[in-house]
């Protein structure tokens, strides 16, 4: 079954494909999300079907994932003994990740799918040093 893009985006939330007023006005808060915060969420980007199907594809890759774990701070700064024990920089906590290769999703699936279509580079910005943007 070949995936449309339109099935799976909501389009009338976030017309990434129709230049226009109502898309520059979103660019613009995410950009600005982005360089204040180095973070942007687009809440409601995916539909339901959207959703489903990506989450379906992702948990089929999973156990391709290349997989981290460390024990870290909030700031990933190394131990500074200096500081009190109470400090947030002395406050070390378990962190694992995950990242599944892009050659492991299928070129029709539903990420390529929502990440090839019309529209959606300009729209998501890459920026390598602010580039993290929750697409839920």
């Amino acid at each position: 079954m070949q995936l449309n893009a339109n099935d799976l985006i909501d389009t009338a939330r976030y017309p990434i494909s129709t230049p226009g007023p109502e898309r520059d006005a979103i660019l613009s808060r995410v950009r600005g999300e982005l360089a204040a915060r180095g973070c942007a969420v687009l809440k409601g980007f995916l539909t339901p079907a959207g959703i489903a199907a990506t989450v379906a594809e992702a948990d089929g890759v999973a156990e391709n994932g290349h997989r981290s774990f460390s024990r870290t701070n909030p700031y990933f700064t190394a131990e500074d003994d200096s500081l009190p024990a109470t400090d947030p920089r002395r406050q070390y906590f378990d962190r694992s990740n995950a990242f599944v290769p892009a050659d492991n999703f299928r070129p029709d699936g539903a990420l390529r799918t929502v990440f090839d279509s019309t529209g959606f580079d300009d729209f998501v910005p890459y920026s390598p040093s602010k580039s993290l943007i929750s697409l839920s």
